[in-house]
């Protein structure tokens, strides 16, 4: 029978219709690539400690093109324990044992810092609006606007080690050292409060039921409503935070043991390491659980609980937690100040050393830049950075010009050198811009004028910035070389004893010899003698008496002689005559001898008559 073209039309819309509805209602496919939480992503890049509520350690960022480069590093007062968040403007907010929160921006600057009244060990987790939670030791929850400012703080029995986490209808969620889980409402006042049996140090997750999972004693899950829905006993005290994987199962670690929980609660497989694990677990898009331990080694077990891989750190892991970039680079800090980078088989990429112990878990960024803290007091960005300097600058000169040759950076930095910038000056230590060349050339002639030397540096540029400086190299022009300097002269015993130093400059040549001139007006002198350039004194025996000389010395090397230097004056007195004074005084002598002799002759006749 045949049907109508109207009725075949009305069929194959009724069709579609019922394609789209089975279409919409289908089950959400989870796929082998990256998969992220979409709960808050409004709020951040990487916006709690794991990244997500589910606190599975992955991003959908790639890190391929990161080499593992000191992008930039930030000084605080104290050890960085914290791990960092990621606001939507690649904000970096992390906690220091200083007590303060720190805000700072992509490019390593400080945005503001918040002040708490005891160490922030704890990791921020960033709401709706922008606000950040954050923990301290001095047993308050904070909630921090944007701009830095207080919005609110909620006090606990103890101190708040654990990382808050944000529920979807913005309730915060958080541990405290006092053995309570809070539930939080945004506007800073008390949801609920669950008692477990020990401190919680473990930050919460949050399962897809809402449920909240969190270690203490054991591993609970809690209700929306603060009752409990179930507890698993790893018979020993849980400091690890749970991962969620897309199943519902719950990884979390505990003694020397990483646990497999149904999301009922029951027990799916157990793996042991060789000592304790308090690192947190991360799920790779695939399955595969990422755990470090105190057994200096971090693992690769399939959703199975069979080991995949195992690689040697060579130093424990403590509380520093695996991430997962997009292409599945694992990233992990080690107590021994070492940040490594794995690839998905388990080799190493690159490793970066701090020097000093790594508690806080890395966070990855939009651009695929690594973040961390470290013993040192430091937060690090590792990601690309600017190149090393060029090296060994070298120069030579000729007729009028500089040649200039060096060898490229040790270190590119991890993108390309786009150009080498040349700084010339006349001052060492002063130089400024002078040209840019393209990176595939290592020379360049300068020209350049008369001046006795130029100093040269240059630095490489790539796309992240200008590294530091080269050595510096000095240019000596050829020419005659500068005046003697501090030349004095000094009377002796019947010659005139001269002294000087020698020039500042010896024009590109060294000093060959030093001229004397001598003459009886300034300016008027005369060549004396030659001293060769070693020497810097003469001593001039042919002076007379009662004369005035004056003297300067100048400097001669393979191009010429130097201008006169200092013009010194000597006046000799005239000496005087030895013999005529001997005469003088005999005759006067004999004169008075005479005189006395005169005088007694008279006397003697006076007498007489």
């Amino acid at each position: 029978m045949n049907k109508s073209p109207k009725k075949l039309v009305s069929l194959f819309e009724v069709s579609l219709l019922l394609l789209s509805i089975f279409i919409l209602y289908i089950p959400e496919e989870r796929s082998a690539s990256p998969e992220y939480s979409g709960r808050g992503s409004e709020e951040g890049v990487w916006q709690m400690f794991r990244g997500n509520p589910e606190h599975n350690g992955r991003t959908p960022y790639s890190t391929a093109d990161n080499p593992g480069k000191m992008q930039w590093r930030f000084k605080t007062d104290g050890a960085v324990r914290s791990s960092p968040a990621i606001g939507l403007e690649s904000t970096i907010y992390v906690g220091s044992d200083d007590g303060n929160l720190y805000a700072i921006n992509k490019n390593g600057s400080l945005r503001w810092k918040f002040e708490t009244e005891g160490p922030v060990q704890s990791s921020p987790a960033i709401g709706p609006e922008g606000t950040i939670y954050v923990g301290s030791d001095d047993g308050h929850l904070y909630a921090i606007n944007p701009n830095g400012t207080l919005r609110w703080s909620f006090e606990t029995g103890n101190s708040v080690w654990s990382s808050p986490v944000i529920g979807s209808d913005g309730v915060i969620y958080v541990g405290s050292d006092d053995g309570h889980l809070y539930a939080i409402r945004p506007d800073g006042t008390l949801k609920w409060k669950f008692a477990a049996n020990d401190t919680v140090r473990s930050s919460p997750a949050i399962d897809k039921g809402g449920r909240i999972i969190f270690g203490s004693d054991g591993v609970y899950a809690v209700n929306p409503n603060g009752t409990l829905a179930w507890k698993f006993s790893t018979g020993t005290g849980v400091q690890s935070s749970p991962a969620i994987a897309v199943d519902g199962t719950i990884y979390v670690g505990s003694n020397s043991k990483l646990y497999a929980i149904n999301p009922n609660g029951t027990l799916r497989w157990r793996f042991s390491t060789g000592d304790f694990i308090t690192s947190s677990p991360a799920i790779s898009a695939e399955g595969t659980v990422y755990i470090g331990s105190r057994d200096n080694s971090i693992y690769a077990i399939n959703s199975e609980g069979a080991l995949k891989w195992r690689f040697s750190t060579g130093s424990s892991i403590w509380w520093s937690s695996p991430a997962i970039s997009a292409e599945g680079t694992v990233y992990v800090g080690t107590y021994s100040g070492k940040m490594y980078a794995l690839n998905p088989d388990g080799s190493l990429r690159w490793s970066f050393d701090t020097g000093q112990a790594i508690w806080s878990s890395p966070a990855i960024g939009m651009n695929g830049a690594v973040y961390f803290g470290s013993g040192n007091s430091y937060i690090y960005s590792l990601w690309k950075s600017a190149p090393t300097p060029p090296q060994h600058l070298r120069v030579s000169i000729g007729e009028g010009y500089v040649n200039l040759s060096w060898q490229p950076p040790e270190d590119d930095g991890g993108s390309p050198v786009v150009e080498y910038r040349i700084y010339r000056g006349k001052i060492s230590g002063a130089e400024a811009y002078l040209c840019s060349v393209l990176p595939s050339e290592t020379t360049y002639q300068d020209a350049v004028s008369n001046e006795r030397a130029y100093y040269y540096h240059l630095t490489a540029v790539n796309d992240i910035g200008e590294s530091g400086k080269s050595n510096e190299a000095r240019a000596n022009m050829v020419g005659p070389p500068f005046p003697p300097k501090n030349l004095r002269v000094k009377l002796e015993n019947g010659y005139a004893n001269l002294t000087w130093a020698p020039p500042d400059e010896d024009g590109g040549s060294p000093v060959i010899e030093y001229r004397i001139y001598r003459g009886s007006g300034k300016g008027a002198e005369s060549y004396l003698a030659s001293v060769n350039g070693s020497t810097t004194r003469y001593l001039d025996y042919s002076v007379k008496s009662g004369n005035t000389y004056y003297y300067t010395v100048k400097a001669v090397n393979e191009v010429g002689e130097s201008t006169s230097g200092e013009h010194v004056r000597v006046d000799l007195k005239k000496e005087p005559n030895i013999l005529a004074i001997g005469l003088l005084t005999v005759l006067g002598l004999s004169l008075v001898v005479l005189v006395i002799k005169k005088r007694k002759s008279f006397l003697s006749i006076l007498s007489k008559r």
